[in-house]
This record gives structure tokens, C-alpha cells and sequence, in this order.
């Protein structure tokens, strides 16, 4: 009887011990009260090896890798995509004149510094030095183009280009993410079926497209859950029926969904993977 309480308490630490490697992720929802503060839908994401951040209208949320909620910041308006860097968190905020770029703490969620912009924003992230953001004007009916700006790491503007991805979208990047290594995904509301997501380089010249739709939270896993030699994402959506005139917030609470998708090797599709 001994031996077998030993057993089981050495098998709880070694659980508890276990490298982060070892940690198996599988599709889950956030938990019951954890996005109380949504409306809408979500809006975007990313993550660290602690926790998810969400974007959304009422500001930002964390939650850790359970669904769990940890932590809520509110956001003047509008909150679009995050993103993270060096333990702080970037929000790209659309006002309706004008936009800002909200720097949270990653671990307190207190707002650091705000940097007022001249254009709404949405879709934001980081690769090297350089902050991408999409701005606006981006109209909602189907057009062609749309816009990114470019920040160095001091928030200073560097530039803002139009770009093309040969097809038409609804307003303008909703979600930026990136493998790490030298590409931009470019996360769209697609029209007329086209493919959702355009590929750039850093110099945002166009690499292709995926059909793919990320709009509502995509960023790249943290490097404990990167396994093999392809770049592993998560994809935040909305788990909850919030445009549904019979919806009930008893029966049907709001939530969100984590899915995993793996790059396949010709850069061509992102397949959905359980991260072991």
C-alpha cells in the first residue's frame, strides 16, 4: 500500500516536472466566465508560453493554456489584434477618428504607453525591429488593396504602403502573424470566396496566397511547442453563436476556441495538428 502512495506521488511530480516539450495541446475552448467582458466577436490573438492574449471590443484578455481567465485590461474602444514582445503586449486600438498602438504589461496587463495614430488600426506584429500594423481608409465594400504601416522599435513611424494581394477584400488586414523567420501572413476578410490569407516578405512584397482565414486570432506558437521542422500556429475564434437574434448567454456562454495548424513544407497550406 506503501509503495503504491509512493508511486503515485513520484508520477505527480514528474508531471509537474515535466520538460515543456512534453506538453501535449489539444483544440480547447476558454472556460465558463472567462470572456464575461466580450462583445461581439473576437477580435484577434497571440501567445507566450504562459498564456493567450484575446482582442476585442472591450479591451484585452489573458487567460492561460487551460482557457482559465487571468487577467482583463480595457481598452478605450475598438481593440483589433495583438501581439507580443520582450513581455509586453501591443494592441492595435481603431477609434472612430483615428486609431492608437496601447502597450499592456504582459504579466499585470497595466498600460504602459499609448501612441496616438492618425488612422484606425488592426492587425499588428512584430518581426525583428520592425512593428507592422494595418491602417486604415479600408472600406467595407469589396475593393482591391489595403494598408500597412511600418514602426521601429521605438514606436517611431517609418512608412505606409499600399498593398495588393490580386483580390478583393473587406476593409483591411484584420490579423498580422508571422513564422519567425522572415514572412508576414497577412489575415483578411476575403470577398467573393478568395483566398483569406496573403503572404509577404519583410519588405512586404508579395510572396502568394493561402486559402486560409485567420482574421479572428493567429500567431505563432511559442518555441517549447514548436516540435518538428515546420512553424506550428494557433487560430483564436469565436466559440459562441453572438450574432444569433435567439442566442442565450445562459445556455450558450461566451467562449473562444484554440485549434492548432501546422505550415506544410511548400509553404502552401496550414493543416490542423495536435501539438504533442
Amino acid at each position: 500500500m506503501k509503495k503504491s502512495v509512493w508511486l503515485a506521488m513520484m508520477a505527480a511530480v514528474s508531471f509537474a516536472w515535466a520538460e515543456p516539450s512534453q506538453v501535449s495541446l489539444r483544440p480547447f475552448e476558454t472556460e465558463k466566465g472567462a470572456l464575461e467582458t466580450l462583445q461581439g466577436h473576437i477580435q484577434g490573438a497571440c501567445c507566450t508560453e504562459e498564456a493567450i492574449y484575446i482582442g476585442h471590443l472591450k479591451g484585452v484578455t489573458k487567460v492561460d493554456w487551460s482557457g482559465k481567465l487571468l487577467a482583463h485590461a480595457e481598452s478605450p474602444q475598438h481593440t483589433g489584434d495583438v501581439c507580443h514582445r520582450d513581455g509586453k503586449i501591443y494592441a492595435a486600438i481603431a477609434l472612430r477618428k483615428g486609431g492608437q498602438i496601447i502597450v499592456f504589461d504582459a504579466k499585470t496587463m497595466a498600460r504602459e504607453r499609448t501612441v496616438d495614430l492618425p488612422y484606425s488600426s488592426d492587425g499588428i506584429c512584430w518581426l525583428g525591429d520592425t512593428l507592422y500594423i494595418g491602417v486604415g481608409p479600408n472600406p467595407r465594400e469589396p475593393h482591391r488593396g489595403f494598408h500597412v504601416a511600418r514602426f521601429d522599435k521605438d514606436l517611431n513611424h517609418i512608412d505606409t504602403k499600399k498593398l495588393d494581394p490580386g483580390y478583393e477584400v473587406h476593409y483591411g488586414t484584420q490579423g498580422i502573424a508571422t513564422d519567425g523567420k522572415g514572412k508576414l501572413y497577412m489575415m483578411l476578410y476575403s470577398a467573393k470566396g478568395a483566398p483569406g490569407t496573403a503572404v509577404y516578405d519583410k519588405d512586404l512584397n508579395l510572396l502568394g496566397t493561402i486559402k486560409f482565414h485567420g482574421s479572428t486570432g493567429f500567431d505563432l506558437l511559442p518555441a517549447k511547442f514548436q516540435t518538428g521542422a515546420n512553424p506550428r500556429f494557433m487560430r483564436m475564434t469565436t466559440a459562441h453563436k453572438w450574432k444569433a437574434k435567439d442566442w442565450d448567454p445562459e445556455k450558450d456562454y461566451k467562449r473562444g476556441k484554440i485549434e492548432f495548424f501546422e505550415l506544410t513544407p511548400d509553404g502552401k497550406k496550414f493543416v490542423s495538428v495536435k501539438c504533442e
